[in-house]
């Protein structure tokens, strides 16, 4: 049988092509999975990520069962550890402290005292209240030691973290620096810190704590932050003096020579330029590299070959926030909110540690109930730079760099093109059969 092309059909077909094809275009890229928090009731902190086993564990409180207005009322806090896969997203198990939080002041500053030794097998919690470190095994159910600060001042927060290699406990107070071997928990070296250096009563924040205390794979070079300020003090362990200070250079990063710091500063300082501190020479390595001329936003995360920059670039307001005057901001709001239109536009780029130039920029949308991400909340870059885990204060989510449209977006493209060409293909013409005169 004949077959024939109908141009109805055809016209047809390539205007659903056409609507396929903008669907895919214009489709927001989505991260691989998301999970969301309600910050007036619990709060999620990123400890580490496990890329080997593909896990990462959070540190979690929650706080809901709290009474403001009854302060005579002993709150019920609720701390745990938990871990989560990071190909699915989804809890693998959770242990609370092994002793009860309501013993601790109420300080949200000691909701993360958790630090996880880098082939995360140990952990030591900072219980700066009780003025000591309890080293665990991990997961957390074994006491390992206790470490005791004597001289530790009311009020004053311990700093803590675990050398490359998982050995060594670094330790600081505003005055002192202690590092303890793991195994033994027997102090190795303590160094003091000078006193034109000293700032008592530091501000302690907690999503800095693990970054500023760092040490060189190779045990010789310590850095610190210094309290109350976003510089650094440098120190060789070898002739246990201080050798240099880094000015504007929190949050810092140790590349994998051990020999270079790294930082991106926070936009609030009025920079947002990537720079490169040399540990022997005591000295920037090279100029500064401009990351933006945007005013909203900064460093996210980095690993030893990469770093990330977010950058806020404007909010998208949905199309009838302007023309419906009408209505008033908090009703425009909700609606926006329960039809997923009211989005921030966040400009992430890749950056080369190495060179300083950039290698990606791609744009990514998150709601506009969740924040941007910044070294306010701890972010992971993986190792090969193919993702990035972000915590945006409101959510936790696992996003590919470059990131990708989502999968439902590519079947109901993939749909809507067979459809299409279901339509456009040629169909069999019907033949009548002669119809005979009789005479």
């Amino acid at each position: 049988m004949n077959r024939t092309w109908r141009p109805g059909r055809i016209v047809l077909a390539v205007l659903l092509l056409s609507v396929a094809a903008l669907m895919v275009y214009l489709w927001p890229k989505q991260p691989r999975w998301q999970f969301s928090f309600d910050v007036t009731k619990n709060f999620h902190h990123i400890l580490s990520v496990d890329e080997t086993r593909r896990l990462f564990y959070s540190r979690y409180m929650d706080f809901s069962s709290m009474e403001i207005r009854q302060p005579a009322t002993p709150p019920k806090l609720v701390f745990e550890i938990r871990c989560y896969d990071l190909d699915t997203g989804k809890q693998v198990w959770s242990q609370p402290d092994p002793e009860d939080p309501t013993s601790r002041p109420v300080d949200l500053l000691a909701m993360c005292p958790v630090v996880l030794s880098p082939d995360h097998q140990q952990c030591a919690y900072v219980k700066s209240h009780l003025a000591e470190v309890q080293l665990y095994d991990f997961p957390p159910r074994t006491k390992r030691a206790s470490l005791h600060f004597a001289d530790l001042s009311p009020g004053e927060h311990l700093r803590v973290n675990y050398s490359p290699q998982g050995d060594w406990l670094l330790t600081r107070t505003d005055k002192q620096i202690f590092i303890y071997d793991v195994q033994t928990a027997k102090l190795i070296h303590q160094l003091g810190i000078p006193k034109e250096h000293i700032v008592e009563g530091g501000r302690g924040d907690w999503h800095l704590e693990q970054d500023s205390l760092l040490c060189s794979a190779d045990k010789r070079y310590l850095v610190i932050a210094n309290n109350n300020t976003d510089n650094m003090l440098v120190f060789d362990l070898y002739s246990k003096k201080m050798i240099g200070e880094c000015k504007n250079m929190c949050p810092p990063r140790l590349l994998n020579d051990s020999k270079t710091l790294m930082c991106v500063p926070e936009y609030s300082l009025g920079e947002s330029q990537a720079k490169w501190y040399s540990l022997e020479e005591s000295a920037m390595v090279r100029l500064p590299v401009s990351t933006s001329e945007m005013v909203t936003g900064g460093y996210a995360c980095s690993n030893s070959r990469n770093f990330v920059t977010a950058e806020l670039i404007d909010p998208s307001s949905p199309p009838f926030w302007h023309a419906w005057t009408w209505l008033s901001d908090t009703s425009k709001m909700t609606l926006a909110r329960w039809l997923g239109l009211f989005k921030f536009n966040i400009e992430v780029s890749l950056w080369n540690n190495n060179t300083g130039r950039l290698e990606k920029r791609f744009p990514i949308l998150v709601s506009a109930d969740e924040g941007l991400p910044t070294s306010g909340h701890r972010n992971w870059l993986l190792n090969d730079s193919s993702q990035m885990l972000l915590n945006v204060g409101t959510a936790i989510a696992l996003w590919d760099l470059p990131p990708r449209r989502s999968l439902s977006c590519l079947l109901i493209a993939l749909g809507i093109t067979l459809v299409a060409l279901w339509l456009a293909w040629p169909r069999r013409m019907k033949t009548t059969p002669p119809t005979r005169v009789v005479a």
